[in-house]
Order: structure tokens, then sequence, then C-alpha cells
């Protein structure tokens, strides 16, 4: 008595619910094939009704070529019924199961799995759920091939769809395309209707719905997750593109008129047209492993190490190692003097003005990525509307409730290879962190008041773009 939990092909799709059996033969006790019967039914039995299920092997027994009254049976098997094909219509018809090789008209040949001297008998069979009869296309015995001495391979073909993987999301969620704005200008901002100005969570939530439902349906939005498709260009040479059409030329003259002659040169421009193909495929490769060996194409494969110089493979574990490394890069201050503190001035601040959130705009670039809200400057920017005033009113209702939106908390880190050092060290890249456009737009506001106050001494020439010009033009 054999059991097997499943064949290895269908594991997948079917998961717990393809057997494999081998019965005991016609010589073992009663006892044995009661054993035998008795796990197949408890098996049977543990697969839940919900889920596909198929038992297929040697049951040795002969169900005999007529129904007969049980259902399980097609009515289009081989030879007699005995004792043990019995037993095997009793188990298919109490969980509700279909020999599916009794249910297609075959040739006697194509029934028949077992050759013993004259005797020719069916003892192979697979058997599959009433209501998924429709997924087996065909069942038959193959009769010139052999898988042992007397058996015959018996192939049963079934439509299974497998289960869709779940891709780990590698491009982030769909963006809005903000570079047609250009072109459909006017129709998106004539739909945007920005609401009044109120509390700013309340605010902001009512304004970027408005413009995310607008947008998406004038602009379109991108398909993150699709892959990139290698059109295999350098396959398409000259020399490749005249063979090809010579073959084409030669084939469709052998149609108008199908001569030998005609055949022949067919077959002879077919032949040259597989050899360029080699030919430039074998050059392409041999450039590309000659890259590879010399490291000339290191910036095309991505891999991260952890923190103990381990290779990282799953991209779970890659997004962790890179969450954890900013983690750490953020938020530990390194030690420094104490910073002296200015004394307080009292006193009201000063009302943003309309001029000021105009300043801030202009300064702003077009076509840059957005942050998490997905609202570009592109369109504060945009000279079909006026939300300056909009804009300023709701900067003050900011300074006034000394908060932000929570979706300018929130940012996208990109890290950006630094063209030095391993792909694989994390330290050997630059982070990239996309913000909210609109937040960028309210701190050029703050930065420039802070500029009309404050004095930078030369020091600061990292981070200060005019003074580390000057410096830069000094060398």
């Amino acid at each position: 008595m054999q059991w097997n939990h499943g064949f290895p092909s269908l594991a997948s799709s079917l998961t717990e619910g393809s057997r494999e059996a081998y019965a005991p033969g016609t010589g073992c006790s009663q006892q044995t094939k009661d054993k035998f019967w008795n796990l197949l039914d408890e098996k049977t039995a543990e697969v839940p009704l919900q889920e596909a299920i198929v038992v297929a092997g040697n049951l040795n027994g002969h169900v005999g070529a007529t129904k007969d009254g049980y259902i399980c049976h097609g009515g289009f098997g081989y030879g007699s019924r005995n004792t043990d094909g019995q037993r095997i219509l009793e188990y298919a018809d109490s969980h509700n199961l279909a020999i599916v090789n009794t249910r297609f008209r075959k040739r006697d040949s194509h029934l028949i799995t077992f050759y013993s001297g004259e005797n020719r008998t069916q003892i192979d069979f697979v058997l599959v759920r009433h209501r998924d009869q429709g997924l087996v296309t065909d069942a038959k015995t193959v009769p010139c091939e052999t898988v042992a001495t007397q058996h015959r391979p018996l192939i049963c073909t079934l439509k299974i769809a497998p289960p869709k993987p779940k891709l780990a999301e590698r491009c982030g969620p769909a963006r809005i395309k903000w570079w047609r704005l250009k072109e459909k200008e006017e129709a998106v901002v004539s739909s945007i209707l920005l609401p009044a100005v109120t509390t700013v969570d309340e605010t902001w939530k009512g304004a970027a719905e408005a413009i995310t439902r607008v947008a998406p349906s004038k602009l379109g939005v991108t398909k993150p997750g699709r892959r990139m498709l290698d059109k295999q260009t350098w396959l398409w040479t000259d020399h490749v593109r005249d063979k090809v059409h010579e073959k084409k030329k030669q084939y469709h003259a052998f149609l108008i008129e199908k001569t030998a002659d005609n055949w022949q040169c067919y077959q002879i421009a077919k032949k040259e047209t597989k050899k360029a193909v080699v030919s430039q495929k074998a050059a392409h490769y041999a450039d590309l492993n000659k890259k590879l060996e010399f490291g000339m194409v290191s910036e095309k494969f991505f891999d991260i190490n952890d923190e103990n110089g381990r290779l990282l493979t799953d991209r779970r574990q890659v997004l962790e190692r890179w969450r954890e490394y900013f983690a750490n890069i953020s938020t530990v201050e390194f030690a420094h003097p104490a910073i002296p503190c200015a004394p307080p001035v009292h006193g009201p601040v000063q009302k943003i003005t309309v001029s000021e959130t105009i300043t801030a705009m202009k300064k702003m670039k077009s076509g840059k990525a957005s942050g998490p809200d997905d609202v570009a400057a592109d369109l504060w920017k945009s000279i079909g509307w006026n939300p300056a005033g909009w804009l300023t009113e709701f900067f003050n209702q900011l300074v006034a409730e000394k908060k932000v939106p929570e979706s300018w908390q929130q940012s996208t880190t990109i890290p950006i290879w630094k063209k030095k050092g391993s792909l694989g060290d994390c330290t050997r890249y630059r982070p990239i962190p996309l913000l909210s456009h609109s937040m960028k737009i309210f701190e050029r506001i703050v930065d420039s008041r802070i500029r009309d106050i404050v004095e930078l001494t030369n020091n600061q020439c990292g981070w200060v773009w005019c003074v580390r010009n000057e410096m830069v033009a000094s060398r």
C-alpha cells in the first residue's frame, strides 16, 4: 500500500487536494485492502469542499464498461467489473467524485492501462470532483509507451489556472501624469473647486480630494509594476533586416508559384536568415560577457548588504534594511557645541502676503517628482487660474493653528548611488526625500523671512548655494 501527498506538477496549483494512490493488488488480504480504503476515505474527507481534488494512480480494480447506476462512472470504461472495481465506484460516489477516464469515448487501446500476456485491463484511474469535470479536457492511455513492464501511461489533461503570485510593490503607487498639464491646463484648472479655508486638516483634505479627483481623469495616471520589455533592438541590425526581408520575398514567391526551385530558394534564404541572427546574438553576448567580466555594467545590478555585509535578496528584507539605515542617520544627533539661544522676540507674526506666495511659487521648478500627496507645484504655478490668494489664506491658517497637514509630514525617500564605492553599501547612497510641493512653497516663504533677519558666515558654504558658487568660482 502506497500513499503520496500530491503530484509535484499539481501541488502548487491544487495545494493539498492532490492525491496519488497505489491500491493493494489482488493477492493482498482483505484486511490490507480495508486499511487502504479507510485511509483514502479519511484523507479525501480532510480536503475542504471549496478546494479542488485529484485522486490518481493504480487502484487495482475493474470498474467495467458501463455505468449500471453509478453516477461517478462516465459510461465509457473497459472490461467487466469485479469486487475491487465496485469498491472504487462506491468510494467515488460517496465523495461526489467522477472517474474522468471513463467519460471520454475512446478506442480500447486508449482505455487499457495494463497488459499481461493475453489479459488486458483498465486499473489506473483519475478522479476529480463532479463540479470540476469541466477542467478535464482529455484522458487517455498512450499504448505505444511504457512506464513499467506491463503498464501504459495514463495522461489526463486539466485546465488549471495557477494562482497569481502576490507581487512585491516595486514602483510605488500610481502617479498623476503632471507633465501633460501644459496641453490640458484649461480643462484641469477650470474643473478644480478649492474649498473655503476653515481648519488646516479639513481644508487641505478637501483641496487634495478636489485636485486628485479631477487631475487623474484629465491627465491620466501611471501604471506601476509594469516590467520593462527588452525589445532587443540590438538584434535588428541592417544585415539581419535585409536577410529577413529576402526570406519573406522568397516565401511569397513560393506561395504564388509552388515549384521545387522556388522552394529551394526559400530554404536557402531561411538558412541565411538563421545564420545572421545567430551571428548577431553571438557578437552581442560576447560583448556583454566581456563587460561583465571587467565590471563595466555593475550599475545595472542592484543589491544591498545588511549591517554584517551579507547580501540580501528578499525585497522585504531590503526595504527593512533601508528603513533601519535611514532611521539611524535621521534620528541620531552628533555631538556639537551648545547652540546659543537669542532672546525671544515677542509680538504677532506678520501675515503672509500674496506677493510672498507668488515669489515662492516662481522659485519652484516645474517637472519635479511630487511627494506622497501627489499635488505638483506645476498646478499652483499654472497661469490658467489664480491660486496664490487661496494658498496665502491657507498658509496664514497654518501659522495661526501652529500645525501642518499630516500628509506634509510624510515623504518618499529615494536612494541614489553616488557612483563610487560598493553598490551593496547603504552609505554609498544619497537619500533624496520627495516632499509635498505645497509644503516646500510654504518653507520658501519662511526661509525668505529668516534670511532677511540673520547673517550666515562663510563656513556654511556646503549648504548655502550662493556662498558655495562663489567658493567654486574662486578655485
